[in-house]
């Protein structure tokens, strides 16, 4: 059985939580992290910046999870 990484499990987490702050923008014009740390402010920007780089890690997620079908049916 293949099992997640922990730091698989948690960048698709953090993808996550910032996809959903992404769609109460799109829909609602609601950014619920600025309003948990303000605006513009150094937590925001980390927040995001984190955010940033689990997207990055989870494009190398799925390039392995496609490397391990290809093997796996060869």
């Amino acid at each position: 059985m293949n099992w997640l990484k922990f730091t698989d499990w948690l960048s698709g987490a953090i993808v996550t939580i910032g996809g959903l702050n992404m769609g109460l923008v799109g829909f609602f014009n609601y950014d619920l992290l600025a309003n948990l740390f303000g605006d513009g402010s150094t937590w925001y920007r980390v927040v995001f910046a984190v955010v940033g780089l689990a997207a990055a890690y989870m494009i190398s997620f799925m390039f392995r999870a496609n490397e391990s079908t290809i093997h796996a049916h060869a």
